[in-house]
């Protein structure tokens, strides 16, 4: 992560993220789901993003701690099935060599505060990753949705 990065949201990645810093010596790094078109629905280029973002702020000893949000309306619609990339295992198999299975095996590795600020609607995955944050603050428009028996 470059320490360059200042309080304006900058692109990260493959640009489906916002992040920004916040504090010089123990930042904090804010991360924004940067998918308006799609509600800030979940691909794998965002999946790579995330899995990029966590691994190089978990080696910064200046970052303290990572927050996640959306951008717009919505933190996440969940998983963008529209892409073609969402195709479920038969029986969970060769899932977590996957984006969102690495994704998944981030989150829980990651060693450093982990905090979502949700705003709007979380779906599927939305909701799933806030069970592996440390702090989720939401407000008053949050909903949450996990239909993962429709799919």
């Amino acid at each position: 992560m470059s320490t360059s990065l200042g309080s304006s949201p900058q692109s990260f990645g493959r640009g489906n993220l916002r992040v920004s810093r916040r504090g010089k010596k123990r930042s904090i790094v804010l991360a924004s789901l940067w998918r308006p078109e799609t509600r800030n629905a979940f691909s794998d280029d965002l999946y790579e993003d995330l899995i990029a973002l966590l691994e190089s702020t978990a080696t910064d000893s200046s970052v303290s701690a990572v927050v996640l949000t959306g951008v717009g309306s919505f933190f996440s619609s969940g998983a963008d099935l529209r892409n073609g990339s969402f195709v479920p295992e038969k029986k969970g198999r060769q899932t977590v060599q996957k984006p969102a299975g690495r994704f998944m095996m981030a989150l829980i590795q990651y060693p450093k505060v982990l905090c979502a600020a949700v705003q709007g609607p979380a779906v599927g995955i939305g909701v799933t990753l806030l069970m592996h944050c440390d702090i989720v603050h939401c407000s008053p428009t949050a909903t949450f949705w996990a239909p993962f028996t429709r799919l």
